[in-house]
């Protein structure tokens, strides 16, 4: 696997990094600083699934990423990055990207 890239999305409320070995979702704003959602790191060993609804004109989509140990629920909001229509096309490379990386890394067990 190239060593020397990463993919970035701007969402609405959140941009994610894709790099080598993990997903960077950073979030701006004084509550995401106080409540510890401003930066996570994931490594990509940690993602059991990636889930995706596609945005309409009226309501804004999501990708979402499903932890190990870390229940899924619709308060959990900390790995969920938020996408108008207009981004949808990159969204869906984002996710179609990492579902690539998960690949190469289950191959290499």
């Amino acid at each position: 696997m190239n060593t020397a890239w990463s993919m970035k999305s701007q969402g609405v409320d959140a941009e994610i990094e894709l790099l080598k070995d993990r997903i960077i979702i950073s979030r701006s704003g004084l509550l995401s600083k106080v409540s510890g959602t401003a930066k996570r790191e994931i490594p990509y060993s940690s993602v059991l699934e990636v889930k995706f609804k596609e945005a309409t004109v009226l309501a804004p989509g999501n990708i979402e990423l499903a932890r190990v140990g870390i229940p899924s629920t619709e308060d959990n909001s900390a790995f969920k990055i938020k996408f108008k229509k207009d981004k949808q096309a990159e969204f869906m490379k984002v996710k179609d990207k990492i579902y690539e990386i998960l690949s190469f890394y289950a191959r290499q067990k």
